[in-house]
């Protein structure tokens, strides 16, 4: 931090796998609480080593800290934000599908294609624009749809 000019942007990297945070709010609490030692000891408990939960949970972890932090630096007029895009196609976007198995394919069904980094980068370079100076603590979401799909689905409204 010391490192960073006075009015500098941070943006985090999450998922839109981290948009469920609302529903796991006990989990994140517990872990909010768990220092280094007590890591593998959470993981266990709540059986996440290498499911689908575990990346899940770290992108939920991504988007609720950057909310908690988004005035953390605010003397110096450093703002945070995070960025969660949906499936981009990338070289570790069949393995990711895979993991997901059927919930994925559902999803995906319903996008017209795969997300592009092109697609997310002008998100990211907004965020650390100016032209963002209001925003704090946000959670943009480019991606194609599929957040608004599975909330309409979630919620019986589409």
């Amino acid at each position: 931090m010391p490192k960073l000019a006075d009015g500098a942007s941070i943006v985090n990297l999450a998922s839109m796998a981290g948009n469920g945070w609302r529903d796991n709010i006990d989990q994140i609490v517990e872990f909010g609480a768990v220092d280094w030692d007590g890591v593998s000891d959470f993981v266990t408990k709540h059986d996440i080593d290498g499911s689908a939960r575990s990346y899940f949970l770290s992108k939920e972890l991504v988007v609720v800290w950057t909310m908690q932090n988004r005035w953390t630096w605010r003397d110096r007029n450093i703002r945070m934000n995070a960025v969660s895009p949906g499936p981009i196609e990338t070289p570790i976007l069949p393995e990711f599908i895979e993991m997901l198995g059927d919930r994925a394919q559902e999803s995906l069904r319903n996008l017209d294609r795969m997300g592009q980094p092109e697609d997310v980068a002008p998100v990211v370079a907004f965020l650390l624009s100016d032209e963002a100076a209001w925003f704090r603590g946000a959670n943009l979401t480019p991606d194609g749809g599929m957040g608004a799909h599975l909330a309409l689905k979630r919620y019986g409204l589409g």
